[in-house]
């Protein structure tokens, strides 16, 4: 995983976060954010969103939690190794082919920037590879587990709802 993104994370998190998990659960690495919220489901007190391959339908539902920070999370062609962890902010995300979501990163940010006044990053899992039916890459696996461990630690208890 990359160096540093505890740190990055631990500044950047503070108040009420929203999680909000993008990807496909048919398509390998692609499920890594989604499989990150299975692990965390009633272990954390997160606000945690399944915007599966739609992230753009839950402007409405992101906007309404009042959130002071939204946290994207989504699997990314980044050029790493398989399971590096990076936090991105807006100036510094890149289309990277237009994924699974068919709507850019960029713009989706910047639209949840404005309806919810919130700070937005980008928690970027670099994949190994989207293979329909493959299961997630043995370090991509570990990279979730590890970010589960990390939330958990740092927002323990159940979230309502």
């Amino acid at each position: 995983m990359g160096v540093g993104w505890e740190e990055d994370l631990a500044q950047r998190l503070h108040g009420r976060v929203v999680l909000a998990a993008l990807g496909d659960r048919t398509a390998g690495d692609d499920a890594a954010a989604l499989s990150l919220i299975d692990l965390l489901d009633t272990t954390t007190n997160l606000t945690l969103l399944d915007c599966g391959s739609y992230p753009q339908n839950f402007l409405g539902v992101i906007s309404r939690d009042r959130p002071e920070v939204v946290m994207l999370v989504d699997a990314a062609e980044l050029g790493l190794q398989p399971g590096e962890v990076r936090v991105l902010d807006r100036s510094s995300v890149t289309d990277w082919g237009g994924g699974s979501h068919g709507f850019p990163m960029e713009l989706l940010m910047q639209q949840i920037e404005v309806l919810a006044a919130a700070q937005v990053f980008l928690l970027a899992i670099q994949v190994g590879g989207l293979t329909r039916g493959a299961p997630l890459h043995p370090d991509v696996r570990r990279a979730v587990e590890e970010l589960a461990a990390f939330f958990r630690l740092r927002y323990p208890g159940k979230r309502e709802g």
